[in-house]
């Protein structure tokens, strides 16, 4: 008791030098962290395989395997809806949490339940047990558990970024690299990802973006008000880049009215932007709605923020690149290169249009059923197709 007052008193008492220890403390144990998992899955990649092709025993539903998440991640809102999509068909499905830490199964849980994941869906903590079902990995945490439980014909990759990219030269890098090769199915977001990963993968189908019209439309907005999508603790956001923008946009342009969204991490070198962290659907909407311009910076994967943005009638900016021109040529959609110079010219560019009615982006229930017609296609031996279609 006594040490929690005295480090409070602290915190009272020096605010900044607490801040600075805290996120010293906070980086290291990420750090350390990230060589723990990335140490554990390459000792499991060194374990045989199981690489068994048998039909023997057809599988009765997919295990997602997925690492721990919070509220607000995009990665597993989509994954949410492709399980809601899937248990739609009659496919019966679990989640199995991967985590090297003590698990919150609880908290898990809840979020899960808050993404719209039925009861109907198992939410329990990854089994190490060999098994027949299917099993979609989701991130690369959980690539090398899945290799190490699943047979070859029956485990499907489902891939949201170039995860490759996060560091290219490291050893995290060449476990992705390596990881991959044991995968014979992916589902990628993008066509652009799909080419990518065609040249390791043989059987890839991918998936398109939507977006949910009940509460990304437009509606009234208020002038002079810039929207970022801003985590600064992600390198593929590009944080650092996004940061110098808006320091030097509220400087050209004081009397604009700067947000942040994306991120509950404070960047302390943006007081002067109300930063409004991490917000469901609704009032992320709503504060969309509120502005004129968005800006969103990705550098490893398709973003689903533009489109967002862009169905409430933003103006949008995002950075040039393979991952972010997928989304197409969009009126609403204004590619730059991810410089600082580009980004404020582009945005400058913007400063006198005003608001349109935004043309009709396709909802995500669309989407997802021009996914079903192409995977079960495309995939013509994979392992749905083989097992469950026969009964849809």
């Amino acid at each position: 008791m006594m040490h929690v007052l005295r480090v409070l008193g602290f915190a009272i008492a020096h605010p900044f030098k607490f801040l600075k220890k805290l996120n010293r403390r906070i980086s290291f144990s990420t750090s350390t962290g990230h060589i723990d998992e990335v140490a554990e899955s390459f000792v499991d990649l060194n374990h045989p395989l199981h690489l068994s092709t048998s039909q023997d025993v057809a599988p009765k539903r997919i295990i997602w395997i997925v690492p721990p998440i919070s509220r607000g991640g995009g990665g597993a809102t989509t994954i949410s809806r492709f399980i809601k999509f899937f248990e739609s068909k009659g496919i019966a499905q679990e989640v199995q949490v991967l985590s090297m830490y003590a698990l919150d199964l609880k908290s898990q849980e809840i979020c899960w339940r808050d993404l719209g994941i039925s009861n109907n869906v198992l939410v329990r903590p990854f089994n190490d047990s060999k098994t027949d079902e299917i099993v979609i990995v989701t991130a690369w945490q959980t690539y090398t558990k899945g290799i190490r439980i699943s047979a070859r014909n029956k485990r499907i990759l489902f891939l949201q970024d170039d995860e490759s990219g996060f560091e290219p030269v490291s050893d995290l890098g060449e476990l992705i690299k390596t990881s991959i090769k044991s995968f014979d199915y992916a589902i990628t977001a993008g066509s652009w990802l799909k080419r990518t990963m065609t040249a390791e993968i043989k059987h890839v189908t991918h998936f398109e973006f939507g977006v949910d019209p009940i509460y990304f439309s437009p509606f009234v907005f208020q002038h002079r008000h810039l929207i970022a999508f801003h985590q600064p603790d992600k390198p593929r956001r590009m944080g650092g880049l996004m940061s110098s923008f808006l320091k030097e946009f509220h400087e050209v342009n004081p009397s604009w009215k700067i947000s942040t969204v994306g991120s509950n991490v404070f960047d302390r070198n943006l007081s002067f932007v109300n930063q409004r962290g991490i917000l469901d659907p609704l009032h992320l909407a709503s504060v969309y709605r509120s502005g004129s311009i968005g800006v969103i910076l990705s550098a490893t994967n398709a973003s689903l923020v533009p489109y967002e943005m862009a169905s409430t009638g933003l103006h949008v900016v995002t950075n040039s690149g393979p991952n972010s021109e997928w989304l197409g040529n969009l009126p609403e959609i204004n590619y730059c290169n991810p410089d600082l110079n580009s980004l404020l010219i582009t945005v400058n560019d913007l400063l006198g249009k005003t608001r349109k009615q935004p043309i009709g982006l396709p909802s995500w229930d669309s989407q997802l059923n021009k996914f079903w017609f192409g995977f079960t296609r495309e995939l013509p031996a994979g392992p749905i197709k083989e097992t469950f279609m026969r009964e849809l």
